[in-house]
């Protein structure tokens, strides 16, 4: 019977889990990629993409996005039992919500445009 406790949990799920710091979680995890995935969007705009290169984008950008949200919100569930601030934890959980209701229309905006 193994130990699963001596098996290092990845980077990746320890975001994913909320079990980084809420600094961590927002500012390393958050922040960067989120301007990073803004940035590349931009880009790929003004270039002269196929179709198929614009759905893997897509996809790639919600699954960042996702990622990025459920371990920030949960990170900031456990901050105030990690004797943080209540009022930090509620500010990022606000930025979260408002940061996919951004990206929402625009992937309603690419989807349509996909299909027509």
């Amino acid at each position: 019977m193994s130990n699963r406790r001596n098996v290092p949990i990845s980077y990746l799920v320890r975001h994913w889990r909320g079990e980084l710091s809420l600094p961590v979680s927002y500012f390393v995890n958050g922040m960067p990629l989120y301007v990073a995935l803004s940035l590349l969007w931009i880009a790929f705009l003004f270039s002269d993409s196929s179709i198929a290169e614009l759905i893997a984008l897509a996809i790639a950008t919600f699954v960042i996005i996702f990622w990025q949200a459920v371990g920030i919100f949960r990170s900031a569930s456990n901050h105030v039992s990690l004797g943080g601030s209540n009022i930090w934890s509620g500010a990022a959980k606000v930025m979260v919500i408002l940061s996919v209701l951004v990206y929402l229309p625009f992937f309603a905006g690419i989807l349509a445009g996909a299909v027509n």
